[in-house]
């Protein structure tokens, strides 16, 4: 009898092995899409995984397949969510989705506990004492969660790093003649927004008007072509000191590549000396104080 049990039950374990296969390979299928596609198809698989292994978990013991039950909801729900990421207008918070889809799946697992242990008969007269934890860590979670969210909407973490920008500007004035005034604009546009194109095209021009060949001009503007703002979105409420310290190290970062370029500019050799250019030349040049 006891190995007639034991027979019976091996089709449902061969179910659940077929189900976290059929899971496994279509979590690893998503990799060929690109976002926010790629992780709501590998969420999904997981939460067909996550069904499977509950599959398994309940062979046993009924109870035990709760918490990875409730894991595959949160899975396959935030697959789903990260599609908002499709809408162009949702699209700047479809990371921020994807960075809070971790600790709902292992909300959703914790709850899932909750409810196996309430189901446990020697644990039963503590039932009330375990929802009441189970709801406390669920609100401080979903709080948590809710703030992040409501930041990348918000756009809190740029408007945070636009004033650091700004201040940093204001506190290092360009003092340049009127003469380079396009220069100043696009030093000021890349310093405030790390916006870098009108940069690259005064620094190109500039040193055309010089004696130096096609590597040199490159070498000068590999660093600003390589130059890559960060993207900031949603942030948890104990980012914001090292929000405000990356963004000082980005600002330095960039008031370097801007002091490389003027340095370049200001030193090259000319090649008509005597004749007047609209760039910075040795007689025209002032200084400009980016530190």
């Amino acid at each position: 009898m006891t190995g007639f049990i034991h027979y019976a039950k091996l089709p449902g374990i061969f179910t659940a092995l077929f189900i976290i296969t059929a899971g496994a390979i279509t979590a690893n299928y998503g990799n060929s899409y690109g976002e926010p596609v790629r992780h709501s198809i590998t969420y999904v698989g997981a939460a067909v995984v996550l069904y499977g292994v509950a599959v398994l978990a309940s062979i046993p013991y009924a109870p035990a397949a709760l918490p990875f039950l409730y894991a595959a909801m949160g899975s396959a729900i935030m697959g789903a969510a990260m599609l908002a990421g499709l809408a162009p207008s949702l699209r700047h918070v479809s990371g921020d989705i994807i960075a809070v889809s971790k600790p709902v799946v292992a909300l959703f697992f914790i709850l899932g506990l909750a409810a196996a242990l309430t189901q446990v008969p020697q644990l039963r007269p503590y039932s009330g004492y375990v929802m009441t934890a189970s709801l406390v860590l669920l609100l401080i979670v979903v709080s948590l969660i809710g703030y992040r969210l409501y930041t990348a909407v918000s756009r809190t973490a740029e408007k945070i790093s636009e004033r650091i920008y700004e201040q940093h500007v204001r506190e290092s004035p360009l003092a340049a003649s009127s003469e380079d005034e396009a220069l100043t604009n696009a030093i000021n546009e890349f310093l405030r927004w790390g916006r870098k194109d009108e940069l690259i095209a005064y620094t190109a021009y500039a040193l055309a008007q010089c004696d130096v060949d096609y590597e040199d001009v490159m070498k000068v503007l590999n660093s600003l072509i390589n130059y890559q703002p960060p993207q900031r979105t949603g942030i948890w409420p104990w980012e914001v000191k090292n929000l405000e310290q990356s963004v000082r190290v980005d600002m330095e970062n960039r008031k370097a590549i801007t002091a490389e370029i003027l340095n370049a500019i200001t030193n090259c050799p000319q090649k008509h000396p005597n004749k007047k250019t609209n760039h910075l030349t040795h007689t025209q040049a002032q200084p400009l104080n980016i530190y």
